[in-house]
C-alpha cells in the first residue's frame, strides 16, 4: 500500500467531509425555508381569539355607549361584535405572515451562508484536494477509493478511479432500473385495478340493454 499517497486521500477526506458539513447544513435551512411557507394559523387559536372579540367588544362598546349616551347600547354592540369577528383573524393573518416571512428570510440567509463556507472549505484546501480530480471530491467517491487501497485492492491511483467510476456507474444503472420496476409495477397495478372494474361496467351495461329491451316490447 502507497502510504504517502493514502494519507494524503485521508487529508482530503477531511476537508470533503468539512465542506459537506456545510452542505448538509445549508440543506436543513433550505427544508426550514420551503416548510416555513406552509404553517398557517392554528384553528383552535382563531377560534379562541374570535371568541374573546365576540365577549370583550360588546362589553367594552357597551360601556363607552353608557358614558356617551347614558345607557348600554347592548344590542348594537353585540350586532358590531359579530359582524366584526373577521378583523381579529385579518390581524392574526398578517402576524402570521410577518412571522413566516422572518423566519424564510433567516433560512435564506443561513443556507447562502453555508453553501459559501463549504465553497470556502474547498478552496482554501486546494492543494490538499489536488491528489485527486475535482469530480471526485465527495464523501462516497473518496471514501471507496480509501477504502479500495486499505483493503489492498489497488496500489495505483488511476486503477483506484477507474474502479470507483466503474462502481458509479452499477449504482447508477440499478437506480435506473430501480425506477423503471416502479413505474412497471405502478402501471401493472392500474392495469388490474381497471380490469377488476370491466366486470361492472359489462353488468351495468347489459342491464341497461335489457331494460331497454323491455321497454320497446
Amino acid at each position: 500500500m502507497d502510504v504517502p499517497l493514502v494519507n494524503r486521500l485521508n487529508q482530503a477526506r477531511d476537508v470533503i467531509y468539512d465542506a459537506f458539513s456545510w452542505y448538509n447544513e445549508a440543506e436543513k435551512h433550505k427544508r426550514e425555508y420551503d416548510q416555513a411557507g406552509l404553517k398557517t394559523l392554528h384553528p383552535g387559536l382563531i377560534l379562541v381569539v374570535s371568541i374573546a372579540w365576540i365577549i370583550i367588544v360588546p362589553v367594552v362598546i357597551a360601556l363607552i355607549t353608557q358614558a356617551l349616551f347614558k345607557y348600554p347600547k347592548t344590542f348594537t354592540a353585540i350586532g358590531i361584535s359579530i359582524v366584526t369577528v373577521f378583523i381579529p383573524w385579518i390581524i392574526l393573518k398578517r402576524i402570521n405572515n410577518a412571522n413566516i416571512e422572518k423566519k424564510r428570510e433567516f433560512h435564506r440567509q443561513e443556507y447562502d451562508d453555508n453553501v459559501k463556507r463549504g465553497a470556502m472549505a474547498l478552496l482554501v484546501n486546494e492543494d490538499i484536494l489536488s491528489v485527486i480530480p475535482e469530480r471526485y471530491h465527495y464523501p462516497m467517491a473518496i471514501d471507496y477509493i480509501i477504502q479500495l487501497f486499505n483493503e489492498g485492492r489497488v496500489s495505483d491511483l488511476n486503477d483506484a478511479l477507474d474502479r470507483y467510476d466503474t462502481y458509479r456507474h452499477q449504482v447508477v444503472v440499478e437506480v435506473s432500473l430501480a425506477a423503471i420496476y416502479g413505474e412497471l409495477q405502478r402501471q401493472t397495478q392500474m392495469l388490474s385495478a381497471m380490469k377488476a372494474s370491466i366486470g361492472s361496467v359489462q353488468s351495468s351495461a347489459n342491464e341497461i340493454a335489457s331494460n331497454t329491451g323491455r321497454i320497446r316490447r
